[in-house]
């Protein structure tokens, strides 16, 4: 073979490597684009922070946040938002330990309390309870959604919609449990993303 097509044969060497490159970052590009449009919808499974014990005949239902409670929440919020998983809708159970740490995570966010659901059936409610409150309030359009309530029903939750195995989940534990989308909420469908908590040395 002379000079001139060996030259020929590196060009063309050239053009299929340039094509091969193009036809990549197309399909890069075409996948990336397909994420934006259907993201994956995560739903963030709250208990409330540390409560105080402290006041003899109180109603388990007015009971307040402890101090170590009052920083945990925030606390718990900014890791969230370092995890870009801030909501965009808030169900609170009623009870005054899980409004205050719901409340104390909007604050940090400056969440729009428009968005923001009080729900007296999450108090002390069952998985079952706690999906038909979901499924009463969550449209389409949202994309991360955070509930707070108490346990045992949200260990029981989170074992039993999510692969998760957990025999207690802490006080201002967050579960973050995605789908693809709200209607495949059903249980053990949901993988976890992540699972959080104060304690937690490695969030």
């Amino acid at each position: 073979m002379d000079s001139t097509g060996e030259i020929c044969n590196e060009q063309q060497q050239v053009i299929s490597k340039k094509y091969l490159v193009e036809s990549i970052l197309l399909i890069k590009t075409s996948c990336n684009k397909l994420l934006n449009t259907h993201p994956m919808k995560i739903l963030l499974a709250v208990r409330h922070a540390k409560s105080d014990w402290g006041t003899p005949f109180e109603k388990d239902f007015d009971r307040p946040l402890n101090e170590r409670g009052k920083s945990d929440a925030p606390r718990m919020a900014q890791r969230m938002a370092e995890k870009n998983c801030v909501p965009d809708l808030i169900i609170s159970s009623t009870a005054n330990r899980a409004l205050s740490t719901a409340r104390l995570m909007a604050k940090e966010w400056n969440f729009p309390m428009d968005h923001f659901i009080q729900e007296p059936e999450l108090y002390h409610a069952s998985p079952d309870t706690i999906l038909r409150c979901l499924k009463k309030h969550i449209q389409d359009t949202h994309q991360r959604v955070m509930f707070v309530c108490h346990n045992p029903g949200i260990t029981e939750f989170v074992n039993a919609f999510s692969n998760l195995r957990t025999d207690n989940v802490p006080t201002c534990g967050v579960s973050a449990i995605q789908w693809d989308s709200w209607n495949q909420m059903e249980k053990q469908s949901g993988q976890i993303l992540f699972y959080d908590y104060p304690k937690n040395l490695h969030p």
